[in-house]
């Protein structure tokens, strides 16, 4: 009795270890020495032995190995909040009776909210602009003060601040941070932020533990405070991406397939499973959990789009959901309307031709497809025309063409030619280069390509049209993938 109340048990052996680490986890388990941490359930031991079956059965029978899916149990649901507008971050508290969140509404600044669970309007703690990116055992707030976005809509950023639950004036601790998250005991942060053009993930603040020329979010520390989960985006004018740990010495993992949109991630109730809300194709956003062996199952599917954001150990989540639109809106010169120019759910204003007659849209929603599609729209509201799937970047300096990125699961990215009018499509050769994001000199001959070999930081080249030739352009080490070229062609404004 002495032996299993204190000490662990022996080691497994090396071959078990190797071929079933699925079962060692389960078994470890079984063996907690805190009852809380051990299964509740003969059931839910069961139901752990029967997705491990599955996928052993997938093994036995050649399949590819993959993620095996389970529909997961029934849920309930309660709406917390009913007034009209945004809500981009919310957290429990530790007592599990309020939820902290920020919400923008009625089209005012992201602010700050107390919200407790038996009442059905939020309390303001004050500081518009202001956002929340943690709370602590204590009861301590971790804010994004003066809140702005950093890239498109996805990437935003702020000054880190602490301020306790009860109001008052924050004390600043760090600019430009994009995430933060406390560990457990509330006594350090891991934060998310841009650094010499690389976007970086620290544990405590200072230790590097992850770095991405895309970006990070949603950084989460697991309960025992030994890994970090996060989202990791390739892009940084998207939000697909994939779930993926690291431990404290910088070794990640990636967990997921690649989404083709993902945002909300949080710990399991008993910390053996990462949450997140994500879809393969269009913006709907389903939530999902996947273990730390990569074992993926479905929990719940809803129309529009959630997004996953605490959950308690008793097993309450806390998600927002949302129906997301995308629009472009014109106003012509001498007109007293706005017009909508959006085609379907998610519009991307990408260009306006020299002339000022037609628009490039990029429809990156459910209705663009796994890989987004181009379109093009006159100003005057006439229906849109369909180029063909991709992401657009820019017309030609002529209007005879489209420059569009072709981003499929597991190959470079296709640099495309797209026709306006009477052509075919052109695949651009790009060599080995992962293009990121590209744009017409005037003369309509050579291109500016922003992307990276392997591993390799983002950099900027030049490819002639004509020979086929590619470049690099000197002068900065690594960049944002985004960037634009002056009208008369001699300069690049970027962000490194």
């Amino acid at each position: 009795m002495v032996a299993i109340l204190n000490e662990d048990p022996p080691a497994f052996p090396a071959k078990l270890r190797s071929e079933a680490p699925g079962l060692i986890g389960l078994v470890m388990r079984c063996l907690e020495k805190e009852p809380g941490e051990r299964f509740e359930t003969a059931r839910d031991l069961s139901y752990g032995l029967a997705i491990l079956t599955s996928a052993a059965d997938e093994m036995a029978r050649g399949e590819p190995s993959g993620p095996v899916v389970v529909t997961g149990t029934e849920t309930t649901f309660r709406r917390l909040t009913f007034r009209r507008g945004s809500i981009l971050r919310a957290r429990f508290t530790p007592d599990g009776h309020s939820v902290v969140y920020g919400a923008a509404w009625e089209g005012q600044p992201v602010e700050p909210y107390w919200l407790h669970l038996g009442s059905p309007e939020g309390r303001s703690l004050g500081h518009p602009g202001t956002d929340v990116f943690s709370v602590a055992r204590n009861g301590e707030l971790a804010l994004c003060l003066k809140r702005r976005l950093r890239s498109a809509i996805f990437v935003s950023t702020g000054t880190l601040a602490r301020m306790p639950l009860g109001g008052g004036s924050p004390r600043q601790l760090m600019q430009n941070v994009d995430e933060a998250d406390w560990n457990p005991e509330g006594t350090q942060l891991a934060i998310a932020r841009d650094l010499n053009g690389m976007n970086q993930l620290e544990y405590p603040i200072g230790k590097v533990l992850f770095q991405t020329s895309g970006y990070i979010s949603h950084p989460r520390i697991s309960r025992d405070g030994r890994l970090v989960a996060f989202i990791h985006h390739e892009l940084i004018n998207n939000d697909a991406g994939s779930v993926a740990v690291v431990d404290l010495d910088g070794n990640a993992r990636v967990l997921s397939p690649n989404w083709g949109t993902i945002r909300g991630l949080s710990w399991s109730a008993d910390g053996r499973e990462v949450w997140f809300t994500a879809d393969q194709g269009g913006a709907g956003r389903n939530l999902h959990a996947v273990t730390l062996d990569g074992v993926q199952r479905i929990l719940h599917q809803v129309p529009g789009q959630l997004c996953i954001q605490d959950v308690l150990p008793d097993g309450r989540a806390l998600l927002t959901h949302s129906n997301e639109r995308q629009a472009i809106m014109v106003q012509a010169a001498g007109e007293a309307q706005e017009r909508d120019l959006s085609w379907l759910d998610w519009s991307l204003l990408r260009d306006i031709s020299n002339d000022g007659q037609w628009v490039l849209i990029g429809e990156s929603g459910e209705g663009g497809g796994d890989m987004g599609t181009a379109c093009i729209r006159m100003t005057d509201g006439s229906p849109a025309v369909q180029l063909g799937p991709g992401d657009p970047m820019a017309f030609s300096p002529d209007g005879a063409w489209v420059l569009a990125i072709r981003r499929e699961s597991g190959v470079l990215p296709k640099l495309m030619l797209l026709p306006t009018g009477v052509g075919e499509q052109r695949e651009l050769d790009t060599q080995d280069l992962r293009s990121r994001h590209a744009r017409w000199l005037p003369d309509g001959k050579q291109l500016v390509i922003s992307g990276n070999r392997g591993d390799g930081p983002v950099q900027l080249h030049k490819l002639d049209l004509e020979t086929g030739a590619i470049s690099l352009i000197p002068g900065i080490e690594r960049l944002s993938s985004n960037f634009e070229v002056s009208p008369d062609g001699r300069w690049l404004a970027v962000r490194a």
